[in-house]
C-alpha cells in the first residue's frame, strides 16, 4: 500500500474535487490531519501553499498529505485559475482575508480565490487567528463583507484564539456544507430511564454507536440533523442541534417540539424506549434498610406512535430473529407502524464481533447489511433516493 493512501470512511465526497490554500498561520500545522480526513470521505485534494503557510508548514508535508503535488508559485499550467468543485481556505488569516475583500491579487493563492470568485465557484473559509485581532472593528466591517462570498466554518476559541477545528469535525463540516438540503432529521438515540427515587432508576441498553454513525453520516450530506440524545456511550461530534433528556416522556416532548414545523422532516428512532417505568417516583431516597421493596410498574405510550413526521425511519430490535421463520412478525409490525424504512437487530447477533442488521422496506423486501458502518451509509443512501423521486 502506498504511503499516501488513505483508509475511506465514507464515500459522500467520492469524485470531489478540490482546491485548498494554506495560510500562514500556526494553524497550519494541523492541515496535514484535516486532508487527510477529508480524502477520508473520498475527495481529491490539490493544496496551494502561501509564502507565509510555508513558515510553518512544508510542501513536501502538504504533498504527502494530499498524495499530489503542491503548488507554491505562477507556472504556466494555469494552477490559479478556478477548475475544481470547491476552494477551502484553511487557516485563514486576518492579512488573506483583507486582500481578498479588497480584491487584491498579488499571489498564486489571491489569483486562485479571485478566479473562483469569478467563476462564482463555491468557497469555505476557516479563519484562525488570535482574538485581538478577530475582534479589530475594522476586521469585523471586512468579516460581513467576507461572509457575502465565503462560507465560514466556525473555529474553537480556546486560550484567547480562534484555534483550528478538530480535523475530522473540519472536514464533516465541509462535506455538509457542500452538499446543504433543506430537509430536517430528528434522530433519537441513546437509553432512557424510569425513575424509582431521585438517585436509583430502571433503564435499558444502548451504545448509540449504530446512530452516531448515521447522524455523522446524514450530517456529511448535508442535512439539517437535530439528535435528542439519551444517555449512552457513543456521542456525534458534529450535527445542527442536540437534545439531551433521560426519560420517555422528555424524550417525546423534545421530539415534538422538533417536529412541530412546517419544515419537512424525517424522524429516525434508534433509542431504547422503556415499555415500562414504575408508577411512582418516591421524593429523596428509599432507605436501603428495608427488607423488600415492591414496585409496580406502567407501561409507556408508544413513542413511534405517538409522534407525526413527514416520514419515519424504525430501528426494532428482537431476542431472536430469522428472516424467513419470523417474516409474519415484520409484515405485522410494518402494518401497524408504517415506515420507509425498518431496522431490524437481534440481541444475538448484537453479541457476535460481526454486526448484522436486517432492512425491511414497506413491501416486505428486505437485505442483510453487514457492519454498522454500511447500516449508517444504507439508511443515508434510503434518504437520498427519496430526494430523487
Amino acid at each position: 500500500m502506498d504511503d499516501t493512501t488513505v483508509k475511506q470512511l465514507s464515500t459522500v465526497l467520492q469524485g470531489k474535487q478540490f482546491d485548498w490554500v494554506v495560510s500562514g498561520s500556526i494553524a497550519a500545522v494541523e492541515v496535514v490531519k484535516a486532508i487527510r480526513a477529508l480524502r477520508r470521505l473520498g475527495a481529491s485534494v490539490r493544496v496551494t501553499l502561501t509564502a507565509g503557510g510555508q513558515q510553518f508548514i512544508t510542501a513536501e508535508a502538504c504533498a504527502w498529505a494530499s498524495g499530489q503535488p503542491v503548488i507554491t508559485g505562477y507556472r504556466q499550467f494555469g494552477e490559479h485559475l478556478a477548475s475544481r468543485d470547491l476552494l477551502i481556505i484553511a487557516p485563514m488569516t486576518a492579512s488573506l482575508a483583507a486582500k481578498l475583500v479588497s480584491g487584491i491579487s498579488d499571489s498564486p493563492a489571491l489569483a486562485l480565490v479571485a478566479s473562483y470568485l469569478g467563476c462564482q465557484r463555491p468557497i469555505i473559509g476557516h479563519l484562525n487567528m488570535h482574538r485581538s485581532l478577530y475582534d479589530n472593528p475594522l476586521w469585523q466591517k471586512a468579516v460581513v463583507e467576507l461572509q457575502q462570498h465565503v462560507q465560514l466554518i466556525e473555529p474553537t476559541v480556546a486560550e484567547g484564539k480562534n484555534k483550528f477545528k478538530d480535523p475530522a469535525d473540519f472536514a464533516n463540516d465541509i462535506a455538509h456544507l457542500y452538499h446543504r438540503r433543506n430537509k430536517r432529521i430528528v434522530i433519537t438515540m441513546g437509553r432512557t430511564e424510569g425513575y424509582l427515587d431521585e438517585v436509583r432508576y430502571l433503564s435499558n441498553t444502548s451504545t448509540g454507536q449504530l446512530a452516531t454513525l448515521i447522524a455523522h453520516e446524514l450530517y456529511r450530506c448535508g442535512f439539517s440533523t437535530h439528535i435528542v440524545r439519551g444517555p449512552s456511550d457513543f456521542v456525534p461530534s458534529c450535527y445542527t442541534t442536540m437534545a439531551q433528556v433521560r426519560t420517555p416522556m422528555e424524550m417525546q416532548h423534545a421530539c415534538q417540539r422538533l417536529l412541530d414545523n412546517d419544515c419537512p422532516t424525517t424522524l429516525i428512532m434508534t433509542a431504547a424506549i422503556l415499555d415500562f417505568v414504575p408508577e411512582k417516583t418516591v421524593a429523596g431516597k428509599i432507605s436501603s434498610r428495608q427488607q423488600s421493596l415492591e414496585l409496580k410498574l406502567v407501561t409507556v405510550p408508544k413513542l413511534v406512535q405517538s409522534l407525526t413526521a413527514q416520514q419515519k425511519i424504525i430501528c426494532k430490535l428482537l431476542a431472536t430473529f430469522d428472516p424467513q421463520d419470523d417474516l409474519q412478525v415484520i409484515r405485522n409490525y410494518l402494518k401497524q407502524t408504517p415506515c420507509s424504512l425498518l431496522i431490524v437487530n437481534s440481541i444475538a447477533d448484537l453479541k457476535k464481533q460481526n454486526y448484522r442488521s436486517y432492512l425491511f422496506s414497506p413491501d416486505f423486501s428486505y437485505s442483510c447489511v453487514e457492519g454498522r458502518t454500511m447500516t449508517a451509509q444504507r439508511v443515508c443512501q434510503h434518504l437520498l433516493a427519496g430526494e430523487t423521486k
